[in-house]
C-alpha cells in the first residue's frame, strides 16, 4: 500500500506523533494532535528496529477517551509479547504470519477488537 498515494487520492492528512530518543512515542503529545478531523489512531506495537515498545495500552486509553479507532501494527509483537485486545483498547490488530510462523507465503490478518465502531 502506497500511503502517499492513497494521502493525495483521498485527501488524508497523516499527523505523526514525536518519538523519544529511544524511538517510543511520546504519549503526552497524542492529545494535542487530536482533533474532530482525526479518526485513526494507528501505531506500531514494536518497530522493527531499536527495540522499543510502543505503550499500546496507554494508546488505547486515549483513543477511547476521545472516540477514535484504534489500529494497532502487531506485525512484530504476536507471539512475543502478551496480546489481549481487551486491555489493549484497540478497534483492530493486524498481524502478518510470516513474522511468526516463519512460512514462505505471507498471510496477513486484521482482527477486530470489541469496541464499538
Amino acid at each position: 500500500m502506497d500511503i502517499t498515494k492513497i494521502r493525495k487520492e483521498r485527501g488524508i492528512e497523516i499527523k505523526l506523533i514525536p518519538n523519544d530518543e529511544k524511538g517510543v512515542i511520546d504519549i503526552k503529545k497524542i492529545p494535542d494532535l487530536l482533533d474532530k478531523k482525526v479518526k485513526l489512531i494507528a501505531i506500531t506495537h514494536v518497530p522493527t528496529n531499536g527495540g522499543a515498545i510502543t505503550p499500546a495500552e496507554a494508546v488505547g486509553e486515549i483513543a477511547v477517551a476521545h472516540n477514535i479507532l484504534y489500529l494497532l501494527d502487531a506485525c512484530q509483537s504476536v507471539g512475543h509479547l502478551p496480546i489481549d485486545v481487551t486491555k489493549l483498547k484497540c478497534d483492530f490488530l493486524n498481524r502478518a504470519s510470516v513474522h511468526y510462523y516463519n512460512t514462505v507465503e505471507e498471510i496477513d490478518y486484521l482482527v477486530k477488537g470489541i469496541q464499538e465502531c
